[in-house]
């Protein structure tokens, strides 16, 4: 089902979306519309991240979402940007803040400022600790400074970029 729903959706985004999302089996219209992300996604991301706020929050919500503003950052970083700049902290957008702020074509100032937005504690510190991670092998020192004050960073998270610092240090 969800191969039908993404070919669907790459021809006719708005109306594969619309029929899966009115699918009444809960587990049948969450693999359409998941096919439905894959398809639209490449295309318009845009419109797929409008859709996708407008479904209830909850289930696999976030994680579509997170996929959409991936693919529309690659396409429209700025956008995007603009986007989820705009928007107020919300559960829902964390996982594609996450997923944005990850990617290594967002600049590291603006990476850093979403990823401090997220609001699940464990997410944070996992974008935080991939941003760090990009970050050291662009600008050691800088990186260092901000792993030396961030709060946001749990225990694993911190010595896993303790670990590539020292490393970075080492000239390995």
């Amino acid at each position: 089902m969800a191969e039908a729903y993404s070919r669907w959706a790459t021809l006719q985004p708005q109306q594969a979306a619309e029929a899966a999302n009115v699918i009444t089996d809960p587990a049948l219209r969450n693999e359409a519309l998941h096919g439905v992300v894959g398809g639209w996604a490449g295309s318009d991301p845009a419109g797929l991240t409008q859709f996708l706020t407008q479904l209830p929050a909850g289930g696999d919500r976030a994680s579509m979402l997170g996929q959409a503003l991936q693919s529309w950052a690659r396409l429209d970083p700025e956008a995007a940007a603009n986007w989820i700049n705009t928007r107020e902290a919300s559960p829902d957008y964390d996982e594609g803040v996450a997923a944005v702020a990850g990617s290594s074509f967002v600049k590291t100032d603006v990476a850093l400022g979403w990823a401090e937005s997220i609001g699940d504690a464990k997410l944070r510190s996992e974008t935080l600790a991939n941003v760090l991670h990009n970050w050291v092998l662009e600008d050691l020192p800088a990186a260092k400074q901000y792993f030396d004050t961030t709060k946001d960073l749990l225990p694993e998270d911190r010595q896993q970029i303790s670990e590539i610092i020292a490393s970075a240090e080492a000239g390995e």
